[in-house]
């Protein structure tokens, strides 16, 4: 009597399940800016909203208590920030012969794939919501060869954390007016780069307005390559890094300076930046962000609502597919990102070469 044999399509919750898991580790493992955000998990049943709660913080007593009286009472105020959950997703299709003749497991191989896609997608998310929380109408949606006008990141527009520019004397300029004339006369030159000196400054801006380090005593900071190149070149990061042990570093993290943690991420905005009107040559800059505890939020990858995978076999009912030559495989994430407290983050534009 031939044995009850049991298809793969009667197990697909167990094979659904391993996928997602290899997808979560991968993806957890390959993401930079994913695990240096505090994160909070999607309540189950709570629709499209999210709430992050802000709480402001108490005034300074300056009053001497007197003996034998109750001093004014105090009350804890803060407000609520909320974000709309958005999904991203990937698919992609393999046929019957790749299948057949390849040596190696090729839904997994490809699973392995896309958590890295997912890993970027995810870190790209968060850094939008650092510098402008507006997901379609983001100027980074449309940035590219052409270039995005700076005024868009000024004073931090659409909610993001405060912009700025980052001139060659190391001075903070606001001023929208002010950073197309100093622009216009600017150059990849080592004063208008990523240095030392400006990121000492921006962190001492974060202490200034009593942001918080994290719990390893650092702030944070997050941007690209080509700005690191200009930071390894200065005769100061040598003598930073004598202590530092490679083996102990975040993911991404490339050396620490000032009290601060640097990473390294190709998702950082590397724009051309129109120096006056959209005819004018550009200048390539990179938004760099810096921040402390508090500062922004997002919702964990992991559990029900978090990263699913997708592995489709051929069924009858496929009319598409008629002769069963292709299957699936896709993700799909259910995220949000939001910065809760515009104070505790400086976004800052050096160029590069």
């Amino acid at each position: 009597m031939a044995p009850d044999v049991r298809s793969t399509g009667d197990i697909s919750s167990i094979v659904g399940n391993y996928y997602d898991k290899v997808m979560l580790e991968r993806l957890v493992a390959a993401a930079v800016l994913y695990p240096l955000v505090e994160k909070k998990r999607i309540p189950k049943g709570g629709g499209k909203t999210i709430n992050w709660n802000r709480y402001t913080n108490f005034d300074i007593p300056t009053t001497r208590l007197t003996e034998g009286e109750v001093p004014t009472q105090v009350y804890l105020s803060g407000s609520a920030v909320t974000s709309t959950l958005w999904q991203l997703g990937n698919w992609t299709a393999l046929s019957d012969v790749l299948e057949l003749t390849s040596f190696s497991d090729v839904v997994k191989e490809c699973v392995d794939v896309f958590a890295d896609n997912a890993a970027l997608a995810v870190d790209a998310q968060i850094y939008q919501a650092f510098l402008t929380d507006s997901v379609a109408d983001s100027p980074l949606a449309t940035a590219g060869s052409a270039g995005a006008l700076l005024t868009y990141w000024m004073y931090g527009h659409n909610g993001g954390v405060s912009s700025y520019y980052m001139s060659a004397d190391g001075l903070i300029i606001s001023a929208a007016a002010s950073v197309y004339s100093n622009l216009s006369a600017a150059g990849a030159d080592d004063g208008h780069t990523l240095d030392l000196d400006k990121i000492s400054r921006v962190s001492a801006r974060l202490r200034t307005n009593n942001v918080k380090p994290f719990e390893d005593g650092y702030y944070k900071l997050y941007t690209h390559p080509k700005c690191v190149q200009y930071i390894r070149r200065s005769s100061e990061w040598a003598s930073w890094q004598i202590y530092s042990r490679p083996e102990v570093m975040d993911k991404g993290e490339v050396g620490r300076a000032h009290g601060v943690k640097i990473y390294e991420s190709t998702i950082p905005l590397d724009v051309v930046v129109r120096t006056s009107a959209p005819w004018a040559a550009g200048i390539s800059g990179v938004w760099n962000v810096m921040w402390g505890k508090g500062c922004i939020m997002c919702t964990e990858v992991g559990g029900e609502q978090g990263v699913k995978t997708y592995v489709k076999a051929p069924n009858k009912y496929d009319t598409t597919n008629p002769l069963d030559q292709w299957s699936t495989v896709g993700w799909k994430c259910t995220f949000a990102a939001k910065v809760v407290n515009t104070k505790c983050g400086e976004a800052f534009l050096t160029l590069v070469g």
